[in-house]
């Protein structure tokens, strides 16, 4: 693949990526406008998918296949790029999904246990900065992996890739939560004055 090929590749997956998260996003919030729904159920369902992604991914193991045909694309050309990197990454995604679910199956047992019925409900304007920071955290790491993946020249260069990629998305999580707290905690203040 040349240059102009891989690029526009890229620009496909991003816009796919961001057009599926949006969407995604968008029916989350208008199901739970309509329906609204208490934690419990909020965290369990939420803890069911992650689950699913999580043991589907362990026992596709290393297939390219995917619903859609330009990821299985993309896909392809990091497998071929990457080498063995490819697969412990794929690996470490599904892991941190199995890890993701259990963490939110504690969560909905907390909130089971403390039941005071109180309904998940986003107000909109605090609804738009989470998106707005998840798209920008989703498209800077996106844009680090490709920018690393695409100007590697051979697979020695990615040799540790997925561990130091690990770390810096573990550290960007931190500085990411950091954030949003102190935005809920201003929108929350702000909503008592």
């Amino acid at each position: 693949m040349d240059q102009k090929e891989i690029g526009q590749m890229r620009l496909k997956q991003v816009g796919l990526m961001n057009g599926i998260f949006i969407t995604a996003m968008l029916l989350f919030y208008a199901t739970t406008y309509f329906y609204p729904i208490r934690f419990t159920h909020f965290f369990f369902v939420l803890g069911t998918i992650v689950l699913i992604q999580g043991v589907y991914g362990m026992r596709k193991g290393s297939s390219t296949k995917s619903i859609f045909p330009h990821m299985e694309k993309v896909a392809i050309y990091e497998k071929e790029k990457m080498g063995n990197e490819w697969g412990k990454q794929r690996k470490a995604v599904h892991i941190w999904n199995l890890i993701l679910s259990l963490i939110l199956f504690i969560q909905a047992y907390t909130y089971q246990s403390n039941d005071s019925g109180e309904l998940f409900q986003l107000p909109p304007l605090l609804m738009l900065i989470i998106v707005f920071f998840l798209l920008v955290l989703m498209n800077f790491s996106m844009i680090f992996h490709f920018r690393k993946v695409d100007r590697s020249t051979s697979e020695q260069e990615l040799k540790g890739y997925t561990w130091k990629s690990n770390l810096v998305a573990a550290g960007i999580g931190i500085v990411f939560a950091l954030l949003m707290m102190v935005n809920i905690i201003s929108y929350v203040f702000s909503q008592f004055n």
